[in-house]
């Protein structure tokens, strides 16, 4: 796996780390932790397409079956993606019936998804795209169906949208891509190997990894996010605004001590999100932990009476120590 994709696929895993521990904080009572039919068997190194990876109850999985990258990952990376990798595909394969419902709703969700992390030239690796579309409709599914089991949701929405109407007023906003640099000839000298005019968010983001000395930007090649005209960057706002065009700017902007290389890619004039705007976002942060609770209680239902094997073996046995 190349080196920029290493740190996005630990992002990716820390992020689905963190909400398997928000499931498992709030649902500390319905989990125990050593009451689980799940045996990590420390042998079998895979080495060839005949080795059993995984087996669910009696039927055993092959690494054929798996994304041929898999066998790239080690230690506790690859640790990390079996556990995931089974816990969503166990919890899934339980709601099939669910998964042809709302067809239609999760290729919309996948689809917006994918497309936002496309526009803002995040990389993905094979790996981490597979856990991502998992994730996203095995949340889906949740979400519809603790909304079945709850009543006036539409008017419990439309109060939240009237109580808080000044949250959803915006300025003028932009959303930008950063390379971020110490030196200003360093930052002209990569300026100049683009094309301004031409310069994909694709290209710019390869650039934003390699050469920004930002940390942060490095991590999320370069996605920097959204600036408003009331932040505290005004100055910069200002001066990327007049900008008519979206795409890469053909200067170099000073920031207190750094350079920065702008790539624009939206730009959202001051208004007001309407209740349609928003209504899916407000329901989802009114059920997120009933959400949570439902896929905890799915899986822990599952885990019960299912006995799954993981065999596998890593350099020094760290990963199951």
């Amino acid at each position: 796996m190349k080196k920029r994709n290493k740190f996005l696929f630990l992002g990716t895993l820390v992020l689905i780390f963190s909400i398997g521990c928000s499931n498992e904080k709030e649902n500390k009572n319905l989990v125990e932790k050593n009451n689980t039919n799940i045996t990590l068997i420390n042998e079998l190194k895979p080495i060839s397409n005949s080795k059993t990876v995984y087996s669910i109850d009696t039927k055993n999985y092959k690494i054929d079956t798996l994304p041929k990258n898999y066998l790239k990952l080690t230690g506790k990376k690859r640790k990390i993606f079996l556990d995931f990798y089974i816990k969503y595909k166990l919890t899934l394969d339980s709601l099939k019936e669910e998964q042809k419902e709302y067809k239609n709703l999760l290729d919309k969700k996948i689809k917006t998804e994918l497309e936002k992390i496309d526009y803002r030239g995040i990389n993905q690796s094979e790996l981490e795209k597979i856990l991502y579309i998992q994730r996203l409709k095995l949340e889906k599914i949740a979400l519809k169906e603790v909304e079945k089991q709850e009543e006036n949701l539409t008017k419990r929405v439309e109060q939240v949208y009237e109580r808080n109407q000044n949250k959803f007023k915006y300025p003028n906003t932009v959303e930008l891509s950063f390379i971020v640099l110490k030196d200003k000839k360093k930052a002209l000298s990569i300026l100049n190997q683009m094309d301004i005019k031409n310069t994909k968010i694709s290209e710019f983001s390869l650039l934003a990894n390699k050469n920004s000395t930002d940390k942060k930007s490095r991590f999320t090649n370069g996605y920097a996010g959204y600036m408003t005209e009331s932040s505290a960057g005004s100055k910069l706002f200002n001066i990327i605004w007049k900008y008519n065009k979206l795409g890469l700017i053909g200067e170099v902007l000073e920031k207190k001590d750094k350079f920065l290389l702008v790539f624009i890619l939206k730009k959202i004039k001051a208004g007001k999100r309407t209740l349609s705007d928003v209504s899916e976002e407000i329901k989802e942060k009114l059920l997120h932990k009933k959400r949570n609770i439902w896929i905890a209680k799915r899986y822990q239902k599952i885990i019960n009476s299912t006995k799954v094997k993981i065999y596998d073996s890593f350099e020094n046995n760290q990963t199951f120590k």
